[in-house]
């Protein structure tokens, strides 16, 4: 029982939108609760960090030309590619891949798959613009990110890759929705700081205000990912 109490308490203050509010009351006034508080707070609103993620292309990550030409299906390093040997079957290990690209799974996997499920073809568009644009994405997901960074995208892409490959799901899809849930994969957390919409709304962070507190992180990153593949013709995978 003071277990199942102490879960309920822990839902119910996960549940209310004052969790990172300067005037969040901590239940009981716990002093270990109101400090937690008080310092997420002052890590958000400290310096420059108000400005770091608003949308905007002083902001973005770049890619050098020689990264973006060197990387291919063609040349893939042989501990790379034995750690993409099953990347069809649900038990795949992404942090072995983690491993081998040195944090950089989301090019490689993603050339794979999207070579799988013919993307290139579909889309009409060469292999070096698709490498261009998961090098770009890539770039923009934060590698200090404990969990939203391009880790956890290839994750998400590999996991969902695996479900179209289902006859029941296979026909219910053609070849665009596949690809349009492949690419949401990919960019689901672009340039994601590490905070909840909650979180940035309370602390008055410039992406909120950006979005007047409405879906913030959702609207920041369907329009970075747009912007990203729209600035240069090497980066556009689909040509509208």
């Amino acid at each position: 029982m003071p277990v199942t109490e102490a879960l309920d308490h822990v839902l119910e203050i996960l549940r209310t939108t004052e969790l990172y509010s300067p005037q969040f009351d901590a239940k009981d006034n716990d002093p270990h609760a109101i400090d937690l508080v008080e310092d997420l707070m002052a890590d958000v609103l400290r310096g420059p960090s108000r400005n770091e993620y608003v949308l905007s292309t002083k902001n973005l990550q770049q890619v050098s030309s020689s990264v973006i030409t060197s990387t291919s299906l063609h040349n893939v390093p042989s501990q790379i590619t034995r750690a993409m040997e099953n990347e069809e079957f649900w038990d795949f290990d992404i942090f072995e891949l983690e491993a081998a690209t040195h944090k950089r799974p989301l090019i490689y996997l993603g050339l794979k798959i999207f070579a799988r499920f013919g993307v290139c073809e579909v889309l009409k568009c060469s292999e070096t613009t698709l490498r261009s644009w998961l090098q770009i994405i890539e770039a923009n997901y934060h590698a200090s990110n404990p969990y939203h960074n391009s880790t956890h995208s290839a994750d998400v892409l590999h996991a969902t890759a695996y479900f179209p490959c289902k006859e029941r799901i296979k026909r219910t899809l053609d070849p665009l929705d596949e690809i349009a849930a492949l690419i949401a994969a990919t960019v689901h957390d672009l340039d994601h700081p590490g905070r909840t919409n909650s979180f940035l709304c309370n602390a008055g962070s410039e992406l909120a205000i950006l979005y007047n507190d409405t879906a913030v992180l959702e609207r920041h990153i369907a329009a970075l990912a747009f912007q990203l593949t729209t600035r240069d013709d090497m980066m556009m995978i689909q040509h509208l």
